[in-house]
């Protein structure tokens, strides 16, 4: 039996690596004749590297140091493969986790170190160049990225100096993205992000994402202003900047989504660039079983999350899904996608004790399904 092992992190307990791992070994020690599978999934935010690069042998990680989000020095990690693909995780550059909460304020940060990263790709003959867009700390419009890749800037104290940051759009008069580096534009770049969100508006990135990142709500309104002023400073786009601004998903790690659309990236769903990357489907069509999960599974897995990509992906091979989650809330449309569902958390285990002994009770529940399998 080939089982494919594809679930996302179980947060606050355990990465997609760990649970994946931990399934794979309730398997081997329950079933002889059981071949495992491991593609941990991942949806563009934190750990989708590491995702990445378990679910893809060939992948090597390349340490680099480019510009963190406040200016300081940081070795980051760049995953590249044997066929020219290059994976870029933000988190790992300008995540929220690398500020201290006390100092977290987005127009003080920028994302001038993810523009250094691409170019670093660029450099390694990378032709095709993912980049996992959650988790960030910035809210710069992508202006350092854009800096970094060769963009002319000038601002009202002259041509801007290195690296600029968010509160720096302010005095932005007019950015030139025709002598950014031309290797980009033969490039594809696949975002991957589940926002939706346009630029600057009510639900753009300022109003929407600031808060969350340790902006003060009497800076939203200017700061969004600020934003949209950018916008019409940029010059040298074949589409009309404003209209990429309204893009779904162009406020996506504070407007970093919309830098990027700008020099032609496609956005995509998370989990679904994650799979391309790991060869999801050519596993799939050659296993008899898949087994995912997450943390808990909700109304809201149905709206691109990585178990429900697992799942459609299984049905259109016509391989049976089973559904290993921290906790599940029951849902007719489970039945459509998933052949069996479980929940760590039930009426004998608590959230509490399931978030405390996840790998324990998750590698039990594994070995229970495939006793009676068996």
């Amino acid at each position: 039996m080939r089982i494919v092992l594809a679930p996302d992190a179980f947060k606050g307990s355990l990465s997609q690596i760990e649970v994946a791992e931990t399934m794979k070994h309730a398997i081997e020690s329950t079933v002889q004749q059981a071949i495992c599978i491991v593609k941990p999934m991942a949806d563009g935010g934190e750990g989708t590297l590491a995702a990445c690069r378990r679910g893809r042998s060939d992948m090597k990680l390349h340490t680099i140091s480019v510009t963190g989000p406040r200016g300081e020095k940081r070795d980051v990690p760049v995953g590249c493969t044997e066929d020219g693909i290059a994976m870029i995780e933000i988190a790992t550059i300008v995540g929220l986790n690398l500020v201290p909460e006390n100092v977290r304020e987005p127009v003080m940060m920028t994302t001038y170190g993810v523009g250094e990263a691409v170019r670093y790709a660029l450099d390694q003959g990378a032709y095709d160049i993912v980049i996992g867009l959650g988790g960030s700390v910035t809210n710069d419009g992508g202006i350092g990225l854009l800096q970094a890749l060769g963009a002319t800037i000038q601002t009202t104290n002259g041509m801007a100096e290195y690296p600029l940051y968010g509160q720096d759009l302010a005095t932005i008069e007019r950015v030139d993205i025709s002598t950014i580096d031309e290797r980009i534009w033969r490039t594809k770049i696949m975002i991957a992000s589940d926002v939706s969100n346009p630029l600057y508006g009510e639900d753009g990135s300022t109003f929407v994402f600031a808060p969350q990142k340790g902006a003060r709500v009497e800076t939203l309104k200017s700061t969004d202003e600020q934003m949209k002023r950018y916008v019409q400073t940029i010059e040298g786009s074949i589409v009309a900047t404003e209209e990429i601004a309204q893009n779904q998903g162009a406020g996506a790690a504070g407007g970093l989504g919309f830098a990027l659309l700008l020099l032609h990236g496609n956005m995509e769903q998370g989990a679904a660039v994650v799979g391309k990357i790991i060869q999801l489907d050519e596993a799939i069509q050659q296993a008899d079983l898949i087994i995912t999960g997450e943390g808990k599974t909700d109304a809201q897995t149905m709206s691109g999350k990585a178990p429900m990509y697992v799942a459609m992906r299984g049905k259109k091979f016509s391989v049976p899904t089973i559904l290993v989650s921290g906790k599940v809330e029951q849902a007719d449309w489970l039945r459509s996608y998933f052949t069996e569902t479980y929940s760590l958390v039930s009426e004998e285990v608590s959230v509490e004790r399931a978030m405390k002994e996840t790998k324990t009770i998750l590698l039990e529940t594994i070995q229970t399904i495939f006793r009676r399998m068996t």
